[in-house]
């Protein structure tokens, strides 16, 4: 069974970073943990979106490592934080 990583008790601070997609304005928020790796991403915009970014989160707390998430994205808001956010990290591996 995956292991999952245990957020801490205090409030993450949040990244936040705004962009249009499609003539939609969206704003996503994402947080880091102590050892800087991103675990929760938020995205306003949209239920599906916002659904599909509550699932990436998931997934990070598992331990999925953020460009495997990217890969599995095809496309979409959510395709365009997770390549900020490795864009952010110098991890672009794809």
């Amino acid at each position: 069974m995956a292991q999952h990583s245990r957020l801490s008790e205090r409030p993450l601070p949040q990244i936040a970073m705004r962009f249009d997609f499609e003539d939609v304005r969206y704003v996503a928020r994402f947080s880091r943990d102590d050892a800087g790796r991103p675990v929760e991403i938020f995205l306003d915009g949209g239920s599906v979106h916002n659904t599909a970014a509550r699932l990436a989160s998931l997934c990070l707390s598992a331990g999925v490592d953020l460009v495997s998430i990217r890969r599995a994205v095809i496309g979409g808001p959510l395709a365009i934080v997770l390549d900020r956010i490795i864009a952010l990290d110098g991890k672009d591996e794809r």
